[in-house]
């Protein structure tokens, strides 16, 4: 038997707990989600309509009016944030966008967890703001924009240059295009750690499912199996028979009314659980894609250099040539070096969510097979 009977049970009471209503603890999520929303187009706005002639932390202003769109408040932190960090400033918009969606599934999806700690998420930020205003310091100092200091800021120019003199000038510039390459080894080593931790749960949980003669057992030793994508399809079966065998037949016989229904909450718990074994594979298959151009242009550039010192210098002897052109050559080595492992791990990832998959529609029918058989 799935659920052992007990003639003397009776329904249980529970005990009186103070609880949120569900509709203002969404209210309360959406009002949150909406102060995020305003505050990144506000920080948008006021780097869009940035103006140097404003007051701002480096700068006391003419006395003309304020031309930012953001007044006072908007005119200081736009010029604060150019100041350090220069266009890179701009990576803060795009943390916006990505805390919005984020703050969106929590919204639509009050029981969503995200899979990386806050800390690491944290660290990637500030490794890819420092390395994005560095490498701008160094290469885009001659961008024709209006900054309050120059291109990548204060906190770019004193990374950058401490770099350019410890590893010279295309040295720095591939440990940065290296540091950025350091996003996919985190995705990679994570997305392994998950699938690894992922197996060895399901492994326990498909055993202990076989194995125990109630499911509420089961239900109460959930705890262990967290990691296990078939964890999700189990809760969602199980709720919905347990929801049609909460009403007998008049003969006292419980039974299931609708297996479709059955087979409609696994299905959906089947691509809930697919789309989080699946989250961030695109981050890959992005820099797969992208890292070889990058060091292409890498490359590229450095020959531009190259050929402005063989104008500068009046020699267009091989070892003039030479030693720049074979260290631009390199930023394609390291673009290749950025997207091989990438778009390998990309392709081993999608060998695995097949046999993922393959997995949940096997439990699924496991699943069906025990209901029809004890409960039709």
């Amino acid at each position: 038997m799935i659920f052992k009977r007990n003639g003397n049970s009776r329904r249980r009471t529970r005990s009186p707990e103070t609880v949120v209503s569900p509709r203002i603890a969404r209210l309360v999520r959406e009002s949150w989600w909406l102060l995020v929303v305003a505050a990144f187009l506000y920080l948008a706005l006021i780097l869009v309509t940035y103006h140097k002639s404003d007051p701002g932390w480096s700068y006391s202003g003419t006395g003309a009016p304020i031309v930012n769109r953001g007044g006072v408040i908007g005119a200081w932190l736009s010029d604060l944030l150019l100041y350090l960090f220069g266009l890179s400033a701009w990576w803060w918009v795009v943390a916006g966008v990505v805390l919005v969606v984020q703050g969106y599934r929590r919204v639509v999806q009050p029981d969503h967890t995200s899979d990386h700690p806050v800390a690491l998420c944290a660290s990637g930020f500030a490794l890819v703001l420092l390395s994005s205003s560095a490498l701008e310091s160094i290469r885009l100092w001659r961008l024709p924009v209006a900054l309050p200091l120059a291109p990548g800021g204060a906190l770019g120019d004193l990374i950058g240059q401490a770099l350019a003199q410890g590893l010279g000038f295309n040295g720095a510039t591939l440990l940065l295009l290296v540091l950025f390459s350091v996003v996919s080894w985190v995705v990679i080593i994570m997305k392994g750690l998950l699938i690894s931790r992922s197996r060895r749960a399901t492994e326990s949980f498909r055993a202990a499912f076989r194995r125990t003669n109630d499911w509420r057992e089961l239900k109460q030793q959930a705890g262990f199996f967290t990691m296990s994508p078939l964890l999700g399809l189990f809760n969602a079966g199980y709720t919905e028979v347990t929801y049609q065998l909460r009403s007998p037949a008049a003969g006292g016989r419980a039974y299931i009314r609708s297996m479709e229904a059955v087979e409609r909450s696994l299905t959906r718990a089947s691509v809930v659980e697919m789309g989080r074994m699946e989250r961030h594979l695109g981050i890959l298959a992005t820099i797969a894609a992208v890292s070889p151009f990058v060091g292409l242009l890498g490359t590229v550039w450095g020959i531009i250099y190259a050929f402005q010192g063989i104008g500068t210098t009046g020699n267009a002897n091989l070892a003039t040539v030479a030693p720049g052109i074979s260290e631009a050559l390199v930023a394609t080595a390291i673009g290749l070096f950025a997207a091989i492992p990438a778009l390998m791990a990309y392709n081993f990832f999608q060998g695995q969510l097949k046999q993922w998959q393959t997995e949940l529609d096997d439990f699924s029918l496991e699943f069906i097979s025990l209901s029809e058989r004890n409960f039709t």
